[in-house]
């Protein structure tokens, strides 16, 4: 991450990994467009090249408070839809087999993320 964050990356997006878990796909979607690296605020900040701290592109907790994936999902398609392909279409943890309990119960599976955004 911190090469990312040094080296190819524009800037990072702050989100929480507890209260942000339901809309993580789209946070990765939004990473995409802005060319950024997501950084929990449980995470250390990795510097900059230079020693510097990197740009914070994006809030999660001031500019999407309390946003669920709907709304979350709709703010990308209202303000980015022409800067990316497509949003992501990963399960942050949802129960599978009771779909209309939005419970999430798991985590998501971020093995391809890098793959896929860049």
């Amino acid at each position: 991450m911190a090469i990312c964050v040094a080296e190819l990356a524009s800037g990072y997006i702050s989100y929480d990994v507890d209260t942000d878990k339901e809309i993580i796909p789209e946070i990765i979607t939004l990473a995409g467009v802005l060319s950024a690296v997501p950084v929990s605020k449980s995470q250390t900040l990795p510097k900059g090249k230079d020693g510097a701290t990197p740009t914070l592109l994006f809030d999660i907790e001031k500019q999407w408070p309390n946003y669920d994936s709907y709304k979350a999902t709709e703010y990308l398609y209202e303000n980015h839809i022409k800067e990316t392909t497509g949003l992501s279409m990963l399960n942050p943890g949802f129960n599978t087999k009771h779909w209309f309990s939005r419970k999430l119960e798991g985590t998501t599976n971020l093995r391809l993320v890098d793959y896929i955004v860049k």
